[in-house]
C-alpha cells in the first residue's frame, strides 16, 4: 500500500484483461484462419482485483482508467480493428494497439491534466 500526498492528481491505468492460458497471440499463430476461436472471456479473479484497485484509487482521490472496455465486451477478441492488441505473452498491450488507443486514453486522462 502506498500513500498519496493530499491534493496530488494521479491516475491509475488498470483493467487489462488476463487471457491466462488462452494466449490469443499464440492461438492466432496456430489458427490464423479462425480468429473467433482465439477469443476468451475475462477471468473473474482479475476483474475482482481490478475492482479493488479502482476502489483504492478513487478513495485516494485518483482517477481510475479502465482498459477493459477497450479490449473486451462480452468476450475479449484476439483481433480488434485489424490489430492484434496483445503482445506474444498476452499479458501486455501491443505498441500498435496502444498507439491506436491514444485518443481514448487522452480523453480519459484529460480531466486530471487540467490545472
Amino acid at each position: 500500500y502506498t500513500s498519496v500526498p493530499k491534493g496530488t492528481k494521479f491516475a491509475m491505468i488498470g483493467g487489462f484483461p488476463d487471457g491466462g492460458q488462452a494466449n490469443p497471440t499464440l492461438c492466432l499463430s496456430k489458427s490464423p484462419n479462425n480468429v473467433r476461436k482465439c477469443a476468451y472471456t475475462e477471468s473473474p479473479y482479475v476483474s475482482g482485483l481490478d475492482d479493488v484497485v479502482r476502489k483504492d484509487t478513487t478513495n485516494a482521490g485518483g482517477t481510475y482508467v479502465n482498459e477493459t472496455p477497450w479490449l473486451c465486451a462480452q468476450i475479449c477478441p484476439a483481433v480488434i480493428a485489424r490489430i492484434i492488441p496483445y503482445t506474444i505473452d498476452s499479458y501486455h498491450i501491443d505498441g500498435t494497439y496502444c498507439h491506436y488507443l491514444t485518443g481514448v486514453l487522452w480523453a480519459a486522462l484529460e480531466p486530471d491534466l487540467r490545472a
